[in-house]
């Protein structure tokens, strides 16, 4: 390919022009056949040359060498012609400002063509002739591949720049990256190097090819030969061309582009067809096409492929610069990331979309701490629920700690699995799970759950980078650059790499515990920070994307005696078999959303659901409905106000009176209050409205409490929630649907209901929370405790 760029950057690619002075050219019958000169014939060097003694040129007393060149083209004229070339003496040498020898001995300093007979004469004079080693740059085609051939990426390596080793950089990158991409080195345009106090940035293009300029037209028309493949409704002979290169049934060194036949394209292993293959019969004009290249072609690898191919070798820490310092021990330069700045995008897959209910365990790693770590999770979207499970040695407790966040009463549950001791906080921010939130200057802090994606810090900024195998799993790869992430421990502005391995779409993930077929799940996660260097990963296990039931939130242990009250809901001459077999966790479930549905509660106020049945064909739900948390719990302090003399305050004893009289409080639905050392102010925001901005904190200084949720939901005692259930079940409202495997619906109405039985726990489903020794066990049934009961 032989490219052309003007003054004003314009290029253009032609085929290789076989009169250019670098060009071998040969026509035979049988092939074209184009070469690159050596140096010697580059110059018309031969050994017809004479020494003709020495001669001085541009101050310079040169040796002289002499012969006559037959064939040469003066000037349209076709003479003999006589070469004279200066050429520095042995006992001279230039020292050069570039190059890496000390210095230039030997070059040739002036050459002059004669040729007398038609009065012509050229001079050409030689300057800063060296060894020295050609960077790619002079060789750049950038300007002449399409906006739409080609991609600009960056790499980045950790560590301190020397400008001084630009050419370094540069040298050990252009063939570095052209073999880890398994392309041309001409295919990688414009390389820069650039720095910051942390990283160094190499950009560059990756640049397509010219698949129509690789061949040379035959101006003849050409009859269709006999193919050795055909191609039919091909649109232009660039695109036959393309067609041609990237055969891989065989060397394809010829096309014929036939618009009158179909628009075929013909491939043909041989050069010149017109020679070598028979003509068909009712043969039409094409246009032939021949590789001016003998030889075997290089299958050209196309630009997302080469992008891919580099991005897989910085994931396994394959690409890095290595240079010496001023005290002569080695730097390494390892490449972290890749970033497309512009271009081609990689043709690939998008983002998956997580479920609105999963559980998964996770594994941490983290080389910097030599730690490893585990933590369970379950996330139900549907309940604006979460929990999570850990244990933190080096921290004030040594035992495995369960978190429940319920988000639809604003609480957070920190409970020991060892002792069983509960702690309940207003939900805050900073945890995981929690949209980031800080509390605005007028008081208002109201938190929220993540939606999945957020949970996995998963959004548009994600590209598909490639597959690789992680745990014997195939992976889709996709990356983001992330400023939003920080590392607590770090407490320094963070530019974070996200790197995220999904399972392959492709792939099927089966859970002994689901019902269906996941596919996409999450397998690992690594995350490096590039501007501390702090790196970990996280392992995805058990990943089960279908919902759990309600018990796997249990807050009962958090409440006391006196805020708990057993009750069994009955559905009298309606079968367990086999419909509650198929959905056990589905029915329990809609249990619970439809009591918090009739008493305007939380669903997370109705725990240790159950059922079981009987021989008289009655299924039987056994349920512990939770009452009222203190109601402090509920909120948090947000801002000191002045007190506002006019507004009016209740007097109370303390800020536990004031939360007790927001929740109770009948006339409208409270948010906040402000506590002034014995009087309260309640609010209907969560932001501080009443107290007096003009007031200073010394002067009697209040304390504003928000809820961090909005407190549209009922207070009740458990008798007043049994009250309610009661009604429903008598007026046949107390109805469950199902739905079951199959799509059909099967509804279960309640008959009769009761808490004057003493319940004891079930023997074989614990009213603790489920362990994680138990992730896949909900709920087992006791038939034999079951009559017991009701026969009593």
């Amino acid at each position: 390919v032989r490219y052309i760029i003007d003054p004003q950057g314009g290029c253009s690619a032609f085929p290789m022009d076989s009169k250019q002075s670098d060009v071998n050219y040969t026509d035979n019958q049988s092939a074209i056949a184009i070469t690159m000169k050596d140096p010697n014939s580059f110059f018309q060097f031969n050994e017809n040359y004479k020494y003709v003694g020495q001669r001085l040129a541009r101050g310079i007393t040169c040796d002289v060498f002499s012969t006559v060149i037959p064939n040469f083209n003066a000037g349209g004229n076709i003479v003999n012609a006589t070469f004279e070339y200066y050429f520095l003496p042995q006992d001279w040498n230039d020292i050069s400002l570039v190059g890496l020898e000390p210095d230039d001995l030997g070059y040739p300093v002036q050459l002059v063509i004669s040729a007398d007979i038609v009065d012509y004469i050229r001079i050409y004079n030689f300057f800063d002739f060296g060894e020295y080693f050609v960077q790619a740059d002079a060789f750049d085609a950038t300007k002449c591949t399409q906006p739409d051939a080609k991609m600009k990426i960056q790499i980045t390596f950790p560590g301190s720049y020397n400008p001084a080793a630009m050419d370094q950089w540069k040298q050990q990158l252009y063939f570095q990256l052209a073999e880890t991409m398994q392309i041309n080195p001409l295919r990688i345009g414009s390389l820069s190097i650039e720095a910051d106090a942390y990283s160094i940035y190499a950009s560059a293009w990756i640049l397509g090819t010219a698949y129509y300029a690789q061949f040379q037209q035959i101006d003849q028309p050409s009859k269709e030969h006999v193919d050795d493949k055909v191609i039919y409704n091909v649109n232009s002979p660039l695109d036959c061309a393309e067609l041609c290169l990237e055969n891989i049934d065989f060397q394809c060194n010829s096309y014929e582009y036939c618009i009158y036949d179909r628009f075929a394209c013909r491939l043909l292993q041989n050069h010149m067809p017109t020679v070598n293959n028979t003509v068909l019969a009712n043969a039409t004009d094409c246009v032939l096409n021949t590789r001016p290249i003998v030889g075997p072609a290089v299958k050209e690898t196309p630009v997302a492929v080469a992008y891919l191919n580099l991005v897989e070798a910085v994931q396994a820490k394959q690409v890095f610069v290595s240079l010496p310092d001023a005290s002569g021990n080695t730097n390494m330069y390892t490449a972290i990331n890749v970033d497309v700045i512009t271009g081609q995008p990689v043709p690939g897959k998008t983002l998956p979309n997580l479920p609105n209910q999963f559980s998964y365990r996770i594994e941490t790693v983290k080389p910097q701490q030599g730690r490893v770590s585990e933590t369970f999770v379950w996330y139900d979207g549907n309940l604006d629920i979460v929990r999570y499970d850990s244990r933190d040695p080096y921290g004030d407790n040594q035992y495995m700690m369960t978190y429940i966040q319920d988000f639809t009463r604003g609480l957070s549950y920190q409970i020991n699995q060892v002792t069983g001791s509960c702690k309940i906080n207003a939900l805050g921010p900073g945890a995981f799970d929690v949209v980031n939130s800080k509390p605005s200057p007028d008081g208002n802090l109201v938190v929220s759950l993540k939606s999945p994606q957020s949970l996995f810090y998963l959004s548009d900024s994600y590209r598909f980078v490639g597959q690789k195998t992680v745990r014997g799993i195939l992976c889709d790869i996709f990356e983001s650059s992330r400023g939003d992430f920080s590392v607590p421990a770090l407490q320094t502005s963070q530019s974070s790499i996200f790197k995220y391995y999904f399972q392959a779409s492709e792939w099927d993930y089966v859970s002994p515990d689901g019902t269906d077929i996941t596919h996409s799940k999450p397998v690992m996660l690594e995350v490096e920070d590039t501007t501390t260097g702090f790196y970990f990963a996280v392992n995805f296990y058990d990943f089960n994307d279908q919902g759990h039931s309600v018990n796997y939130f249990d807050t009962s242990a958090c409440y006391d005696n006196d805020q708990k009250n057993d009750f069994l809901v009955i559905f009298k001459g309606q079968p367990y078999h086999p419909y509650l077999d198929q959905a056990y966790n589905s029915f329990i479930n809609s249990a619970a959303q439809l009591m918090a549905s009739w008493t305007q509660l939380s669903p997370m106020q109705f725990q240790q659901l159950r059922l079981t049945y009987d021989d008289n064909n009655d299924v039987y739900l056994f349920v512990t409905s939770l009452g009222n948390v203190p109601p402090i719990d509920l909120f948090t302090p947000t801002m000191q106000v002045g007190l506002n003399s006019s507004a009016n305050y209740i007097q109370v004893d303390d800020e536990e009176d004031c939360a007790a009289a927001c929740v109770s409080t009948n006339s409208f639905i409270c948010n906040s209050f402000d506590y002034c050392g014995g009087s309260c102010l309640l609010g209907q925001k969560h932001s501080e409205s009443e107290g007096d901005p003009t007031a200073t904190p010394e002067n009697n200084p209040c304390t504003h409490y928000t809820r961090t949720e909005d407190g549209s939901l009922a207070t009740l005692d458990v008798a007043m929630i049994y009250s309610k259930l009661t009604d429903y079940v008598y007026d046949n409202l107390f109805q469950i649907t199902i739905t079951l495997p199959d799509n059909t619906n099967k509804t279960y109405i309640a008959t009769n209901i009761r808490d004057d039985l003493e319940i004891p726990n079930d023997p074989s489903d614990t009213s603790d929370l489920i362990r994680k020794d138990e992730f896949r066990t909900e709920s087992i049934r006791s038939e034999d405790f079951n009559r017991e009961i009701i026969r009593e």
